[in-house]
């Protein structure tokens, strides 16, 4: 099968904003606006529109032994707290681990969120 050099043009610039990790790249103005809320004007899937969209992070990290994952479902909050968003994706908050014992975890969230069509999800 063979593609021509504008068929190539047609598909590769919608894939880049469609499908993918790092949902910073095509997002701005990310902040947490509730406790475990992430609020971000993203691009859609065209690439000319931006809209706002939220996520719950409740549904999309996890604690494991004291350090935060992805992991869907994995209700981080019932064992960390004062939780910070640092440079826009890094993730900060204080968990426990197996023994009980506080730390400080973080995780880089553009590791578990992507953008799709303006939308944030895990």
């Amino acid at each position: 099968m063979k593609f021509s050099s504008t068929s190539l043009l047609l598909i590769l610039p919608m894939s880049t904003h469609v499908l993918g990790q790092n949902f910073a790249d095509l997002c701005d103005n990310i902040s947490l606006i509730e406790p475990y809320t992430l609020q971000a004007d993203c691009l859609d899937g065209d690439g000319t529109h931006v809209q706002t969209s939220t996520i719950d992070l409740y549904a999309c990290l996890g604690n494991a032994n004291g350090m935060l994952k992805c992991l869907a479902n994995g209700h981080f909050g019932e064992s960390c707290r004062d939780c910070v968003l640092q440079d826009d994706t890094i993730f900060v908050c204080q968990c426990r681990n197996g023994h009980q014992q506080v730390a400080r975890a973080f995780i880089d969230l553009n590791s578990c969120l992507n953008n799709g069509n303006g939308k944030l999800y895990c």
